[in-house]
Parts: C-alpha cells; sequence; structure tokens
C-alpha cells in the first residue's frame, strides 16, 4: 500500500523557500546597471536608425516592384512576348527565359534605383 503525504501548508512552503534560500548564495542582480548598458548599446550603434533604415527599404522596395511589374514590365511585355519561350535546362534546374528575362529586368532597374540612392546620399553628405 502506497502511503501520500498530504500537500504541504502554506507555512511549510515558506519554511522551504527559506530552506532553499539559505543552500543557494545570494545573486544580487542589479537591473539598473542592465537597462543602462542598453540605453548605451543603443545609443551607440544607432539601433533605432537602423531599424527605420530597414522599415522604410522593405516598403520602398514594395512601391518599386508596384511599378515594375504594373507599370514597367506590360510597356515591355511586346518585347517579351517575342522572346522565345524556351525552356533552359541546366542539370535538373530548369528556367523559362520570359521569366528568366523579367526577374532580369527587375534586378536591372533596382540596381539602378539603388544606385541612384547611393549617389544622392553622398551628394547631400549623408553617410559617413
Amino acid at each position: 500500500m502506497e502511503t501520500t503525504l498530504p500537500p504541504p501548508t502554506p507555512l511549510q512552503k515558506i519554511g522551504i523557500a527559506k530552506k532553499i534560500t539559505n543552500i543557494i548564495p545570494k545573486i544580487n542582480i542589479n537591473t539598473s546597471s542592465v537597462t543602462t548598458s542598453v540605453r548605451d548599446t543603443i545609443k551607440n550603434n544607432n539601433i533605432i536608425g537602423l531599424v527605420v533604415s530597414v522599415l522604410l527599404a522593405f516598403y520602398i522596395s514594395d512601391v518599386i516592384y508596384y511599378i515594375i511589374d504594373d507599370v514597367i514590365i506590360p510597356k515591355l511585355s511586346p518585347f517579351i512576348h517575342n522572346i522565345d519561350p524556351a525552356i533552359l535546362k541546366l542539370g535538373s534546374l530548369k528556367l523559362s527565359s520570359r521569366k528568366l528575362f523579367k526577374k532580369l529586368i527587375r534586378f536591372l532597374i533596382l540596381s539602378i534605383v539603388l544606385t541612384v540612392i547611393i549617389i544622392v546620399s553622398k551628394v547631400l553628405n549623408l553617410h559617413n
């Protein structure tokens, strides 16, 4: 026959907690120094600027993709449809020439936009 112990009373729990705190050496955690170091890290490494830059880049690329896909590619579609719809095979990899051409156009336009942004930032002296 198995004997089960009754659950400890609140006073017994307090006694157990005191014994545990006597066993474990006291650890003094100074939270103000942790918050100060995090704040200093955010200030010194310009984390806020990085986050804002990443968000802006994401949304600007969204706008650029819209312009490319809905404005530029339809204007070039007569030329794209004249391209042979061949499928290029590289081993087990299959590439559609029309899709590849569209992706190359998108890459070239994004490269031009990025180059313009870099040139403008140099002219306006926005970099270190």
